[in-house]
């Protein structure tokens, strides 16, 4: 489980090099009236996905929601399964079908992934920022 974190020169980003890769952790969040206060980004598409890469991101939490009680939510972390579906190779459309059958409880597999040289936070588009009240609705 050793990570290291760097800075990226010119980028103002860290980046976290993975020495060894950490095992994904599994969550379950009770969402309330707002939600479960999450939302998600990555490819749009699957030309985008060839492009930049697969896979469906965390890419805000918002405070003093059900996801920001949990230590193992944060930014950045790859959704690798949500309610049993496999989204490592997903698209955000992928994600979103899953989230509107979901009912108040989301059960998610969350992974650190390098993610190399081909996606960056420039790549990733915010794919699902209304999660908190219109999936639910």
């Amino acid at each position: 489980m050793l990570h290291r974190r760097s800075q990226a020169v010119g980028t103002g980003h860290s980046l976290v090099n993975s020495v060894e890769a950490l095992p994904p952790v599994m969550v379950t969040i009770e969402g309330n009236e707002g939600g479960f206060g999450l939302e998600f980004g990555g490819a749009v598409d699957a030309s985008m996905g060839s492009l930049h890469g697969f896979g469906v991101f965390i890419s805000a939490v918002t405070l003093e929601s059900p996801a920001a009680a949990l230590l193992d939510v944060r930014v950045g972390l790859q959704v690798v399964k949500a309610n049993s579906v496999d989204l490592r190779l997903g698209i955000c459309s992928h994600l979103l079908t899953v989230l509107k059958d979901t009912g108040s409880t989301l059960i998610l597999e969350l992974q650190v992934q390098d993610l190399g040289p081909t996606l960056s936070c420039s790549h990733s588009v915010l794919c699902i920022p209304f999660l908190l009240s219109h999936v639910r609705s």
